[in-house]
């Protein structure tokens, strides 16, 4: 029976709607599918180096894992006994503090260790232990024993104040003093990283590249961490300094296994059994880490004071490197 011509409009309304919803949400699928492969692309043309043919500083294997680290002075021969040892945030150790050391060293011997999966330190492709705060601040104690470091003095940047905190808990006869700076102490869990690390179809690798791994996006997140972008970034030459780690095989792929990697620590929860005199500096206008996470653990610490540095977010050794040297060598002598 034929359809009469009345009913034959709101049929075609019908099947145009339905076709035009097909196309919108095909061209919406394919948005996710595009930049997957734009970020994927120039994530492969970035990482072009081994961590050799790039690094400052030497090398020692841990558990099969080779770990970047560099010296100033000769840490056998510190003043106090104790070298100073710099753990960096997101970046590395040799580069995040390239302000702070030229202050630092000529008064004591100077260490700096990258962190594995970070700075020049080996790529691991594969969540694991290695990158739980647990793992890291074993390994770190591993260089330290390989140099015959017995006691050192930690400066702490971000999240190198929490392995800061998990040596100081976990193997508390090798730290004498504790310097705390914007420390990553009371974030806990993965956070934002570790659902962007779950994504599928390359969107995980793209952003990640985007964000921290040396993308359009990285210099932001570069201004938001500090107060005063024009004094923080100079020319340019702090995200030129900081660039070459995101050129390194593999530091994507690293940054999203750390990010699925197993959260192993013992901070916040026993902060208050670090007994070593530590010594919290903070950046007064940090809009990473809110500077109430520095009164607090302030007060968490059982034998620890507070300094604010003024004019400085949440990097202050980039920032203010003559305040904060000042700072850290009137606290750990020297």
């Amino acid at each position: 029976m034929a359809i009469p011509s009345g009913a034959k409009a709101p049929e075609r309304k019908r099947r145009r709607w339905l076709r035009w919803t097909i196309v919108f949400a095909a061209f919406l699928a394919a948005i996710p599918l595009f930049f997957s492969l734009w970020g994927n692309g120039a994530a492969n043309r970035q990482e072009i180096f081994d961590p050799a043919e790039i690094a400052p500083g030497q090398f020692v294997v841990v558990d099969g894992l080779s770990v970047h680290y560099q010296t100033w002075g000769d840490p056998g021969a510190d003043p106090t006994g104790a070298p100073i040892l710099l753990l960096h945030g997101f970046a590395s150790s040799s580069l995040e503090f390239f302000r702070l050391v030229p202050v630092l060293a000529p008064r004591r011997s100077v260490i700096a260790i990258d962190l594995v999966g970070f700075g020049f330190s080996e790529r691991v492709p594969e969540p694991g232990p290695y990158f739980s705060h647990q793992g890291e601040a074993a390994i770190v104690s591993a260089v330290l024993d390989d140099l015959g470091v017995r006691r050192v003095d930690i400066v702490g940047a971000s999240y190198g104040g929490a392995i800061a905190g998990q040596i100081a808990l976990d193997d508390p006869s090798l730290v004498r003093r504790l310097v705390f700076m914007d420390a990553q102490i009371y974030m806990e869990g993965g956070g934002g990283g570790q659902l962007v690390a779950r994504l599928p179809f390359g969107i995980n690798r793209a952003l990640t590249w985007l964000t921290l791994g040396g993308g359009p996006l990285t210099s932001r997140l570069f201004e938001l961490a500090c107060y005063d972008a024009a004094v923080c970034l100079g020319d340019g030459d702090l995200i030129e300094t900081l660039r070459p780690p995101t050129q390194i095989r593999g530091n994507v792929e690293s940054l999203i296994a750390f990010s699925r990697s197993p959260q192993l620590q013992r901070l916040p929860a026993d902060v208050g059994s670090i007994t070593q005199p530590a010594l919290v500096i903070w950046g007064e206008h940090d809009a990473i880490i809110p500077p109430a996470d520095g009164e607090r653990l302030a007060r968490d610490l059982p034998n620890a004071r507070l300094v604010w540095i003024g004019d400085a977010g949440h990097v202050p050794h980039i920032e203010r490197p003559d305040v904060v040297g000042a700072a850290i060598l009137g606290f750990l002598g020297g």
